[in-house]
């Protein structure tokens, strides 16, 4: 596919690590420390360090692409309204984990254009491991290329689930378990969507579900997976778009499976 007035994808890679590593510092120092907290919408909350991650990673993405549009979880739109190329940026994904010290949570951020995922970048800053992505080049992890699993049976396969701050139907989360526990091995609850598909592109879980999820937590992460080798849908099966609601993600090959049991 090509893209008209092309950016060097690996150079704006660069400077998307670069702004998740010097986030990512920020919260490995504030991590164990008493967070000061307030309510948002949905039962959810932010902290200060929300904030000053969101600061440091749009400061950086502003000074080194001015004519860029930038949407981040905090702040909204920033920049050039007529830009045709979008930074997407959760600064602080996991933040009732991080408010409770539980060490699940990470920084991450994606580029696209006429809403076309180019990149995305996912960092965990407590292990120091970077998952980054360009489209057609694969998934790289800490620079060593990674796919997903190659498991066939549900018996077999772990699943994760994630229930967003839209979603409506607050008992999702039981009615997934209860629907899919006795079929495979071990599921899984992160609170952290972007380490759920961290998960699958990695090979460490073979699939996820998610129910809710907003933009900036899942936009990084189905690149991620895409170019690991794996699939991204909704919950009919159809491509992965902004709107969805329902997302499925896996290896593909216990793809459909989940969604007949979804359907």
């Amino acid at each position: 596919m090509k893209f008209k007035a092309m950016i060097n994808l690996v150079k704006a890679q660069k400077v998307a690590e670069e702004a998740v590593l010097k986030a990512g510092q920020y919260q490995k120092d504030q991590f164990l420390k008493k967070h000061s907290s307030w309510d948002k919408a949905n039962q959810n909350i932010n902290i200060k360090e929300d904030l000053v991650s969101e600061k440091i990673i749009t400061d950086i993405l502003r000074k080194e692409f001015p004519k860029h549009r930038i949407y981040s979880e905090e702040a909204g739109y920033l920049g050039n309204k007529k830009s045709d190329y979008l930074w997407i940026v959760d600064p602080l994904d996991g933040t009732t984990n991080y408010f409770l010290n539980l060490p699940l949570f990470c920084t991450q951020l994606a580029l696209t254009y006429n809403k076309k995922l180019l990149l995305s970048v996912i960092y965990q800053p407590l292990l120091k491991t970077m998952l980054s992505s360009i489209k057609n080049q694969g998934a790289r992890l800490n620079n060593k290329k990674v796919s997903v699993t190659k498991t066939k049976s549900l018996k077999k396969s772990i699943i994760s689930f994630e229930r967003g701050y839209y979603a409506k139907n607050k008992n999702w989360i039981p009615q997934m378990i209860r629907r899919f526990a006795p079929l495979c091995r071990k599921y899984r609850l992160m609170s952290c969507a972007g380490l759920d598909f961290f998960s699958v592109a990695c090979g460490m879980t073979d699939g996820s579900v998610f129910y809710g999820a907003s933009v900036y937590d899942t936009t990084p992460g189905v690149l991620a997976v895409k170019e690991a080798g794996g699939v991204v849908t909704d919950e009919k099966g159809s491509e992965w778009n902004f709107d969805s609601q329902f997302m499925v993600a896996s290896n593909g090959k216990i793809h459909k499976k989940l969604l007949k049991l979804l359907n």
